[in-house]
């Protein structure tokens, strides 16, 4: 994609604060002992989180990379990104990603005000790495050329009731469409019938200009935009009193629910032949591994064997 490029550097938000309860059997049994998803080694010897800093890397350098955790989580934080120089903040509690990512994004903007920013969960498998970041740039420019919030979705396999999923419009640039509408988890026979007319899934990874995240925020979510709008550079430290002040004083609140799903003139690039998958359930991960030496040893575990 050709596109004019303004505002200013790129930077990453990677999501690693979850507790990602629903694949606590498949990690238990992989590791013996409860292990939070994004820290868990499902397949070969990277982590999930650690396989989402790799694949990140080849788009945004480590500088401007934020990680965010739990502060439970600190202890598997020292053990697996030691060797990342990527900035990691500590969440004092979890508040659901529309706090996270507003974590994030207020430590970005005090180093650099016009940065774009894109967002990763952590808990993703990606097989064709190549394709995966040819469409995340493709997402970063149109961000940047169009000023607008742009998701990334994936062409689905099947109609799979338990994906958020994706209604493109018309194209509006190479490869970018406008976004009609989310439809969060329908029941099996709509997941049927988006599938058929070429809905796409809802990977959350998105690409958009800092400054319109924020004000997306104020917009949707505005207590939140507040408290984090007050706070100053200092309090990005673990155990600081205002951070921890500001998240006993909020509520859970999810980016894709409270904002993504009410705002408008969104933007979806469709990523192709990635073999894709959100890790969040056992079924998903033995799905994305059917007919692997990995999907015979996972069974092997869960089995007890």
């Amino acid at each position: 994609m050709t596109m004019a490029r303004n505002g200013g550097r790129t930077w990453a938000i990677v999501l690693a604060g979850g507790d990602g309860t629903r694949l606590a059997a498949l990690t238990e049994a992989v590791h013996g002992r409860p292990v939070p998803k994004q820290f868990a080694t499902v397949t070969g010897d990277r982590s999930m989180v650690q396989a989402t800093l790799d694949r990140v890397a080849r788009i945004v350098p480590p500088e401007r990379t934020v990680i965010v955790i739990g502060r439970a989580h600190l202890a598997w934080a020292r053990a697996q990104l030691g060797a990342y120089t990527a900035t990691t903040l500590v969440q004092p509690a979890s508040r659901g990603t529309a706090t996270a990512i507003l974590y994030a994004l207020t430590w970005i903007r005090l180093r650099e005000r016009d940065a774009n920013v894109l967002v990763f969960p952590s808990d993703h498998h990606v097989e064709n790495v190549t394709r995966f970041v040819e469409a995340v740039r493709i997402a970063d420019e149109a961000a940047r050329a169009l000023g607008k919030l742009t998701v990334v979705g994936v062409s689905p396999e099947a109609g799979d009731p338990d994906y958020g999923w994706i209604v493109a419009g018309a194209p509006v640039a190479p490869a970018c469409c406008s976004l009609e509408c989310f439809v969060e988890k329908p029941g099996a026979e709509v997941a049927l019938r988006l599938h058929a007319c070429g809905g796409l899934w809802n990977t959350f990874i998105l690409a958009a200009p800092a400054s319109l995240v924020a004000e997306l925020a104020r917009r949707h979510l505005p207590e939140h935009a507040r408290r984090f709008d007050a706070l100053d550079r200092f309090a990005f430290a673990p155990g600081a009193p205002d951070l921890d002040e500001l998240y006993a004083a909020i509520e859970p609140a999810d980016f894709s629910k409270h904002v993504l799903e009410t705002a408008r003139d969104l933007l979806v690039v469709s990523m192709e032949g990635t073999g894709w998958s959100d890790w969040g359930t056992p079924e998903r991960v033995l799905a994305s591994l059917q007919g692997t030496p990995a999907e015979t040893l996972l069974r092997a575990r869960l089995d007890g064997g």
